[in-house]
């Protein structure tokens, strides 16, 4: 029913359900808006039966969430750049278009590598032209069309002097944001969707020019320099370890570009890495250093809220205003008004009408999991906290027939500690109870030990808080002060990483769950996944689980690790690392210190590769010994499945890294899988000469080199997964052409994943061998 207290929090959650099914596109938009028509009329008929009354009322606000959830996504002008004509597909095509973003610039650490530089902005599209297939520099007469719509840039070469607001005009290709390739990766297309982002685009060095410095959108941009400016506010004092400054900046301002990945890493195993969100807390905070200020300066205090409004849109601005931030600086807003008119401060209602603003705003913030958990703990905390910890004092509160005059003040200062501990575990436990299941189902983990992590990181976390916005507050008039606020902090940081690390890697401090969609993936299961440059192979039998390759660092954060926590994978029974290269297991450290694989495999050829001067330290992450393998060893990894090692041999002469690596045949009953990886046509040739019988269902092997023919037709395959060429540009893709023959042709870089089963001859059946592809069916087949 509806509350007398908070009416609106009925009608947002009736809303929120109408905004879902229209993103769930279950119903069409004529369809709902004749029901939300039907019930519209219904509400008014009958009006005079109040149960009838008010369930069609809510069915009337659902539908209306439907309906303009349905109305906001179709409508798409003319000039949308999903409208557009193919010409956008062209290299030529020619763009103009503000940066609405600031610039993010990845710079190489070698001097001979800056070609491998890049920028990353945001661009808002203001018009474009074909250009008949002339180059950038050449003149152009066709006129310029206008156009509309954000587009995800990356331009390559030495980093730019490029700001949010600057004009730039560039020729280059638009192209969908890609899906995927990965079970459990971050879906990039869906993300940026719900941002307004539908395209991509890579622009050489050669092909783009600045037309106007600093005049778009003023606002974007005095919300990125205001948080560069509290950002070196941070760092006074802190020169000599910018590594904890950025620590800070990721707290107080949102700023985690810089922010350390193992530091992030074990926030997000310990449940706290909320504290890199700005959020109510930090809105909180900031108001409570803001009141102490203002009562300092003797200003009275029905007029705070005027004063104090400003304040906090100064602090949305400060941090870049992040969604996050809007959330909570609208329910600031909501309080302060509430606080100025005299209204009673009723915490739900604040909660409704931010949250029913923002589902009005956009529609798609509904499914978005930072929005989930923002909107979702501080709920937990209005309506699960309060009760729970006044069941909690119970044990702990004086005799309730003893007034409280009588109470001593040691009783008095006794009681007020308890209420400070059980209020603070009660709000960890309610924010707990309501993040659990949306991290669950969002990112395929939980992390039981977030009650107690959360007991130390929230109150220090307000500390760094507090003591941060007095730096930025007092750097103003007092340098000094603000040196010795900032080196107070380092302290507190510092502090609280060595707590967080701490329990980061205790046994059962984090623990990956299983999506829903892989038990359609029962054990014994190959998955061949692609990655940047490389690709991995997970073998899932029903006692052990093992991964092939790793990939290059941050891909294995994003992409590896991921895949793993979306099978519910929480240690490793072996790590095989086939390659020792960059691209195919720079991140084998990640995993060895996430998953502590039992075994570590390297092949027994040695190569130059800078990973293997740090296998001992990897090996010590992991928690075992190294181990090799070489030609002739055979593994067992459950019953029905083994591995054996076709190459490499101890007095093997092959020179390159890749004809180096591990080529392993798998056997499943009486069907095989050959991972192959990237050996020349010279290392198929050796090894067609020492196993010419080498039969080989399913082959994994990449394209980079022409394929010896010979060697394929011996193996008499079935399916042949190609592994996709190394990349030379952040913007080349594509599968070479393969020759003809009796097997089908899986091209990773556009099936995505694969996942594949060996089924075993049962009831008079034969063997057959299952392929699931985790985006779409290959279009080549021979």
């Amino acid at each position: 029913m509806l509350s007398l207290r908070a009416p609106l929090f009925s009608v947002s959650l009736a809303f929120a359900l109408g905004c879902v099914v229209g993103l769930a596109g279950w119903i069409a938009f004529g369809t709902a808006l004749i029901l939300m028509g039907i019930l519209g009329l219904l509400w008014l008929i009958l009006a005079s039966y109040e149960k009838a009354s008010l369930a069609t009322f809510y069915g009337y606000v659902a539908s209306a969430g439907l309906v303009h959830t349905l109305l906001v996504g179709s409508i798409i002008p003319a000039d949308d750049l999903r409208r557009l004509p193919e010409d956008k597909t062209l290299t030529t095509t020619q763009w103009r278009g503000v940066i609405v973003e600031e610039p993010t610039t990845q710079l190489s650490l070698s001097a001979t590598r800056r070609s491998f530089d890049h920028t990353s902005f945001t661009l808002q599209v203001e018009s474009w032209r074909p250009t008949a297939g002339r180059l950038f520099s050449a003149p152009v007469d066709e006129p310029w069309q206008p156009a509309q719509g954000n587009v995800r840039c990356t331009l390559l070469g030495p980093a730019q002097e490029i700001l949010c607001g600057d004009r730039i005009e560039f020729a280059a290709p638009l192209s969908p944001i890609p899906s995927p390739l990965c079970p459990g990766e971050l879906d990039y297309r869906a993300y940026e969707a719900a941002q307004g982002i539908y395209y991509e685009t890579t622009v050489s060095a050669l092909n783009w020019q600045r037309i106007e410095t600093g005049n778009g959108h003023w606002w974007q941009d005095l919300s990125f320099r205001a948080r560069d400016w509290a950002y070196a506010r941070l760092q006074i004092g802190l020169e000599d370890d910018p590594r904890m400054a950025d620590f800070l900046a990721g707290m107080l301002i949102g700023y985690r570009q810089d922010i350390p990945a193992d530091i992030e890493q074990d926030f997000r195993r310990t449940g706290t890495l909320h504290v890199f969100a700005v959020s109510g807390q930090n809105i909180a905070e900031m108001v409570v250093v803001a009141i102490i200020l203002l009562q300092l300066c003797g200003l009275v205090r029905w007029r705070w809220a005027w004063t104090l409004a400003p304040i906090v849109l100064l602090y949305c601005l400060l941090t870049g205003s992040p969604s996050s931030a809007v959330r909570a600086t609208v329910m600031a807003l909501a309080v302060l008004a509430a606080w100025r008119m005299g209204r009673p401060l009723n915490a739900l209602g604040c909660w409704s009408l931010a949250f029913l603003a923002m589902l009005v705003w956009n529609p798609a913030m509904v499914l978005d999991p930072g929005a989930q958990l923002s909107f979702g703990v501080v709920l937990g905390l209005i309506l699960i906290a309060p009760p729970l910890a006044r069941f909690l004092i119970r044990p702990f509160r004086p005799d309730s027939f003893l007034p409280e005059a009588l109470l001593t003040s040691a009783q008095k200062r006794e009681e007020h500690f308890w209420w400070w501990v059980m209020g603070l575990l009660s709000t960890s436990i309610a924010a707990t109870l309501i993040s659990e299941p949306i991290t669950a189902i969002d990112f395929h983990q939980i992390t039981p030990i977030s009650i107690l992590a959360n007991l130390v990181v929230v109150p220090t976390a307000g500390l760094i808080t507090m003591v941060g916005t007095l730096s930025v507050a007092v750097s103003l008039v007092a340098t000094p002060l603000a040196i010795l606020l900032n080196n107070a902090n380092w302290l507190f940081a510092r502090l609280l990483i060595m707590f967080v690390g701490f329990l980061a890697h205790q046994p059962g401090a984090s623990i990956n769950v299983p999506d829903i969609r892989s038990l359609s993936s029962p054990p014994s299961s190959f998955i061949v996944a692609p990655l940047q440059d490389s690709s991995c192979l997970l073998v899932r039998t029903s006692k052990q689980v093992w991964l092939f390759n790793t990939g290059r660092e941050n891909i294995t954060r994003t992409a590896t690790s991921q895949m793993l926590q979306f099978y519910g994978i929480n240690r490793l029974d072996g790590l095989v690392l086939t390659q020792m290269s960059g691209p195919d297991n720079s991140g084998a450290e990640v995993i060895a210190r996430d998953f502590h694989p039992r075994h570590l495999v390297v092949p027994v050829l040695h190569t130059r590769s800078p990973l293997e001067k740090v296998l001992p330290e990897i090996a010590g992450s992991a928690g075992g010994n190294l181990e090799s393998w070489q030609r002739g060893q055979g593994f067992n990894l459950a019953s029905d499945v083994r591995v054996e090692v076709l190459h490499p041999a101890a007095d093997s002469s092959e020179t390159r890294a890749e004809d180096r690596a591990l080529v392993l045949l798998f056997y499943a009953g009486d069907q095989t899988l050959l991972w192959a990886g990237r050996i020349d046509a010279q290392t198929q040739s050796d090894l067609f000469a020492l196993y010419p019988d080498l039969h080989a269902d399913v082959l994994v092997m990449g394209v980079d080199s022409p394929p010896n023919e010979e060697w394929l037709k011996s193996l008499r395959m079935r399916h042949w997964l190609q592994l996709p060429p190394r990349e030379k540009q952040l913007n080349l893709t594509g599968s070479p052409s393969v020759s003809d023959g009796a097997y089908q042709v899986w091209p990773l870089n556009q099936t995505g994943a694969v996942d594949i089963h060996f089924w075993p001859a049962y009831g008079g059946q034969p063997s057959s061998i299952v392929l699931r592809p985790w985006l779409m069916l290959p279009v080549q087949s021979n």
